[in-house]
């Protein structure tokens, strides 16, 4: 009896011990805040540049998030996953963030609320007594900051979700917003109908500024990054020293050109003449009148005759590479793994080395790659029966690089016709500038944009020019492509009979050594 009592009182003992460490780690818990992430890049915990744009903010940020009760799959989850980023935001704002969730279908007024900041319902489909309906929902979240409002009227994929709270909150918090300025006057893409994906992503964290050189005398003053996509005209000398002029004064340059113009549909493709070359050339790098073929490639669907039908087919097209060699020690891609070109063209850079001005190779093909030169033949039905019969001699050629130093101008003077030009002339850049040049200017319409990564690049490249570089760090590390290693066709045999044979013969194994076991047991009880 004595000993049960003794058991009994050590136990009693061990159970309010256990209890009291849960209160002790507990009220700790209410005053510090951590987390254990485990994932690749760390992408569920915050970034140090969302850390210190937190610890940094001068005022309090209001988030009101407008999110209905009991969505259905698969958006069930995106309700808590932003609860819990809002609650990592919270710890490390030291009480200037503040949230709420309201589920605006539970009053009239609430409704109304959430149209005045339009955001919209949703109608989703969901299982009801053993019957699809659809149902309307509400997933947007309003961030207010002083007399500023911005607003995400949809949250459907959480991916990417820290880069979208932080941009915002920069967005608001600042002093000033980055001006973009993008070309226009030579056949560019709209920005509002054919990249309209890249233009939703740029304006949530700068002002793009519509720059049109035949008509303004000098790039504007607020502009910090002027960006050129896929023109299709010649540029005149006139509008040529204007952009020279603006990266003497301290502006950055981000060329995108294509230097073929190529159309899969119709089979053509012809060189453009932009009248650039010069000007990059003086810069140090020469974007050549080629187009990158790639054994690494993207697929495109074929159709081919058999008989009284159309069959599709869908081919490796190798005017299409995958590349997904990068210099990792570039902060632009050193998190990307594949890139999508089209009709790309290699860029010579052995220029800038003679001129002291530092490049860098973004991007590289892969090793079993060439060029063709015209006449230019894009047909992709050679492919389809294994009858390629073009030539991957060359290795790693570069279809964008990076550029930075003082560059010298290309005029020794003001042009006659510019006269007027109201900066004086400058011979060299007053201090160092970038650019960063791609042989392809369509990997970033909508309609070629299917590999997020192709966003991710050009949106890092303007982070680095405009020497916003902490939200680079952010957006690249979701970047998750796991693409299958190339294995050789007797690789792909042992690993067939690897499949097929290694189970059957573990579980032998494993049979004669329980069997060797017993037996020896049954020896020791004789």
């Amino acid at each position: 009896m004595r000993n049960k009592s003794k058991f009994d009182f050590n136990s009693a003992i061990g159970v309010v011990l256990i209890i009291g460490i849960i209160v002790v780690v507990n009220l700790i818990n209410l005053k510090a805040f951590g987390r254990l992430d485990l994932t690749e890049n760390s992408i569920y915990t915050l970034s140090a540049v969302s850390k210190n744009l937190m610890r940094g903010l001068d005022d309090k940020v209001i988030v009101k998030a407008y999110f209905s009760e009991n969505i259905p799959p698969p958006y069930n989850n995106n309700r808590r996953y932003l609860k819990d980023k809002l609650d990592e935001y919270r710890a490390y704002a030291g009480g200037k963030l503040e949230y709420e969730f309201v589920d605006p279908t539970s009053t009239e007024e609430l409704e109304q609320e959430a149209g005045k900041y339009r955001i919209p319902p949703m109608q989703v489909n969901t299982i009801e007594n053993d019957e699809m309906v659809l149902k309307r929902v509400y997933m947007g979240v309003v961030f207010m900051y002083e007399n500023k409002t911005e607003v995400m009227p949809v949250i459907q994929d959480v991916k990417g979700l820290e880069y979208d709270i932080t941009s915002i909150i920069r967005k608001l918090t600042a002093t000033e917003v980055p001006q973009i300025g993008y070309v226009t006057g030579h056949g560019e893409p709209d920005l509002t109908t054919e990249i309209r994906n890249f233009q939703s992503v740029l304006a949530g964290q700068y002002e793009p500024v519509p720059v049109n050189l035949q008509e303004q005398s000098e790039v504007p003053s607020g502009v910090k990054t002027l960006f050129i996509l896929a023109p299709r005209e010649a540029f005149s000398e006139a509008e040529k020293y204007k952009i020279d002029q603006f990266l003497m004064v301290g502006g950055m340059l981000a060329i995108f050109i294509d230097k073929v113009d190529a159309n899969l549909q119709e089979q053509r493709a012809e060189k453009i003449n932009l009248n650039l070359d010069d000007l990059l050339l003086n810069y140090g790098v020469r974007v050549n009148d080629d187009l990158v073929i790639d054994k690494k490639c993207g697929m495109i669907n074929v159709q081919r005759r058999q008989g009284f039908f159309n069959i599709s087919n869908r081919v490796p097209y190798p005017f299409i590479p995958l590349a997904s060699k990068f210099d990792k020690d570039n902060l632009i891609v050193k998190d990307l793994e594949n890139v999508a070109f089209f009709f790309a063209s290699s860029i010579d850079t052995t220029i800038a080395r003679t001129r002291g001005i530092d490049i860098t190779s973004l991007i590289e093909t892969s090793e079993n790659s060439g060029t063709e030169g015209e006449p230019f033949n894009i047909m992709p039905t050679m492919s389809m029966f294994g009858g390629d019969n073009r030539t991957y001699d060359k290795e790693h050629l570069t279809l964008a690089v990076a550029l930075e130093g003082k560059f010298k101008s290309y005029y020794p003077s003001t042009p006659d016709n510019l006269m007027d030009y109201v900066r004086p002339h400058l011979s060299e850049c007053e201090d160092t500038a970038r650019i960063v040049v791609v042989g392809d200017g369509d990997f970033i319409k909508d309609g070629n944009i299917s590999n997020q990564e192709n966003l991710s690049f050009v949106l890092n490249a303007i982070d680095w020019l405009t020497l916003e570089e902490g939200l680079i760090s952010i957006r690249s590390r979701e970047v998750t492509a796991r693409p299958l290693k190339e294995v050789s066709p007797s690789g792909k045999t042992w690993i067939k009979y690897l499949n097929i044979l290694l189970t059957p013969f573990i579980m032998v194994i494993l049979g004669i050594i329980r069997w060797q076991i017993r037996r020896g047991r049954k020896k020791d009880e004789f």
